[in-house]
């Protein structure tokens, strides 16, 4: 187990900051070549990080934090993803209903 996993096990603010300052340029590049918009991939980025905050003291002894931290960025990428085609149907649906709906 390596030191860092250790300190995110026992809630140790200083391991997150580590992770933080370790991971998050490689995570944020990351989302940006999947989602190509940089709002987008520093909202997730951060969602990102808050789910390591949470979860940190779940970690198994053998995490490879990179590749957890890359999986949860896949993830959250594609339930973004999935929700803005959700919203982008539901704004074509609703443009497509008459302005005043006569009575049923």
């Amino acid at each position: 187990m390596t030191d860092l996993v250790r300190g995110l096990q026992q809630g140790e603010p200083g391991a997150w900051d580590e992770a933080w300052a370790t991971w998050r340029v490689r995570i944020l590049g990351f989302l940006l070549r999947m989602c190509r918009d940089r709002a987008v991939a520093e909202e997730l980025c951060q969602d990102i990080f808050l789910v390591l905050a949470q979860h940190g003291p779940r970690l198994r002894d053998d995490t490879d934090l990179g590749a957890w931290l890359y999986i949860v960025a896949r993830n959250r990428y594609r339930s973004w993803r999935r929700w803005a085609w959700l919203d982008a149907r539901r704004l074509v649906a609703l443009a497509q209903r008459p302005a005043n709906p006569g009575p049923d």
